[in-house]
């Protein structure tokens, strides 16, 4: 039995003044001119949880758990605050049943579990410390003191619940020489918090709310290998799989899709979509002849017999030739039908952001006094997202935004169009090279050393008849190379990532990489 209280309190002060005498000496707050603003604020949250556990083991052999929470947390109003989370374990030892325990078995099958686990938990997602009501802010209006509703509370907002089971099976073989367990979940997540948008004439684009409901499904492998076990020679490896998918099965009855990046649009769920799936437009390579060509394959014919062309003269040589999927219906919704026209009716799904598979591996020898381990990770089958020349094709060449050389310095700004890698850095009639499309994503499949180390252990009879009792030499790397096709800097990490729908961070900004890191060391250990 246990009991938890949890309590968060920030405070903030904010001043604002103008007209200082000088900005060396007299730059503090008692030398301005003019106060224009005084600010205080003061946001507080708590969580409160009581719990339960019983755990019973019999004979080596079964083990049977269970756990029950009931939390309250402030972040919800009133008769929405209270969760209840039950969760329950078993696992059975098979190698300690009477009918696996003579010697000739154990030689082959050293170790067998079974286990499982059913449990529901809860969480409070996105939500900041008071979505579920209005927050008003004062204002001067007219000279007089008024106030205006600055968020829209949500109070029917409720406990994001997942209900989560998963099997597993741990194995030992030939005396624990190999070693590994192997498992699968399935997960379905109720209620989860998100931002829904609503009509503008309320004074707000969204507010949080129960928006969605979500399967996921995931599988493991680990598996360590004791290849060489003898009195001088160690040599183990380790490996490690994983594979995970999650799908949006069914949406609250206001909202028929989701918005995962909202400032471009980069990945829209519909139901029965995967999370993580790119939505944008699909590109057919780039233009490589004039415009007057270009009529001779790029055009439709409207229902009055009149010829209507996509390209657009402000077009020129190099840029993208976006696809002509679908026109709109006269229901307002795409109709898989082109109609000459680039719009938002023409984007599509365009691949995953989540890796078919992803994990690690490494290797650990050791020779008498020297020793040496490895670990690498890996991910394959899924693309990325290099948004630094697509920002810089929506924005084009300007002295608001950093540029890249060697982006720039490989368009047709500078190169011919058949030579450039990059189309023209600046807008055009239809929104430009920038928009987001599938010539921006990239296969991000690699596999990277991210550390090495080795040591190696002096003879203690070298330091006979010293005050030295022994010495180690150690040289430790990390983050070495990469392997990978992916022409951005770095092939993972980015910064999409959402605590409820766990969208895989898959858009590289070029921030700067992680450096690799070398450091040699002698340790000495004196009498």
């Amino acid at each position: 039995m246990g009991h938890t209280l949890e309590k968060y309190v920030t405070r903030g002060h904010t001043m604002l003044a103008e007209d200082f005498p000088d900005d060396d000496i007299l730059n503090n707050f008692g030398s301005q001119a003019s106060i224009t603003r005084i600010g205080e604020t003061e946001r507080k949250t708590a969580l409160i949880g009581m719990f339960g556990r019983l755990h019973y083991k019999y004979d080596n052999r079964y083990i049977i758990s269970g756990t029950i929470r009931r939390d309250g947390s402030s972040r919800f109003g009133s008769g929405k605050q209270w969760g209840i989370f039950p969760s329950g374990a078993f696992a059975w030892t098979v190698t300690n049943e009477k009918f696996l325990k003579s010697q000739e078995i154990k030689k082959y099958l050293s170790h067998l579990k079974l286990r499982t686990s059913f449990g529901v938990t809860g969480s409070t997602g996105r939500l900041g410390y008071n979505d579920w009501a209005t927050g008003v802010s004062a204002e001067t209006y007219n000279n007089a003191p008024a106030i205006y509703p600055s968020s829209l509370g949500n109070p029917f907002l409720q406990w994001e619940e997942t209900k989560m089971f998963d099997l597993g099976l741990d194995f030992g073989f030939f005396n624990d020489r190999i070693t590994g367990t192997i498992g699968t979940y399935s997960k379905k997540s109720d209620k989860l918090i998100y931002s829904n948008e609503i009509p503008w004439s309320s004074s707000e684009r969204s507010i949080n709310a129960n928006v969605a409901t979500m399967d996921a499904r995931g599988y493991e492998i680990d598996i360590r290998a004791n290849i060489i076990k003898n009195k001088n020679h160690r040599l183990t490896f380790d490996f490690n799989w994983a594979k995970s998918r999650s799908r949006i099965t069914e949406f609250n009855a206001n909202i028929d899709h989701l918005v995962m990046t909202p400032s471009d649009t980069k990945m829209i769920l519909y139901t029965g979509d995967e999370v993580g799936e790119w939505f944008g437009y699909q590109t057919a390579g780039r233009f490589y002849v004039s415009p007057e060509d270009a009529y001779a394959f790029r055009n439709s014919t409207n229902s009055l017999g009149v010829q209507e062309f996509y390209y657009s003269a402000s077009e020129g040589m190099g840029d993208l030739i976006y696809l002509d999927n679908s026109g709109i219906g006269e229901d307002g919704l795409p109709d898989g039908i082109p109609d000459g026209k680039i719009t938002e009716a023409d984007r599509k799904h365009l691949g995953s952001s989540v890796p078919d598979g992803f994990g690690g591996f490494g290797f650990s020898y050791s020779y008498k006094n020297f020793r040496i381990n490895t670990n690498f990770t890996y991910a394959y089958g899924h693309l990325r997202l290099w948004d630094y020349p697509r920002q810089q094709a929506k924005y084009g060449i300007t002295d608001a935004y950093n540029n890249s050389v060697s982006i720039a310095g490989q368009s047709t700004i500078v190169l011919s169009p058949y030579e450039a890698k990059f189309p023209r850095l600046t807008p055009n009639a239809i929104g430009g090279n920038g928009l987001f499309s599938d010539f921006y994503l990239h296969d991000a499949s690699f596999i990277r050393l991210n550390s090495l180390n080795m040591s190696y252990d002096i003879p203690k009879k070298v330091f006979e008849n010293s005050k030295i009792i022994g010495v180690n030499i150690s040289f430790k790397a990390s983050n070495l190379f990469t392997i990978t096709k992916y022409p951005g800097f770095k092939p993972d990490g980015g910064r999409i990532s959402d605590s409820s729908t766990s969208v895989y961070s898959a858009q590289d900004q070029s921030t700067y990489p992680a450096a690799s890191v070398y450091s040699l060391g002698i340790k000495v250990n004196l009498k």
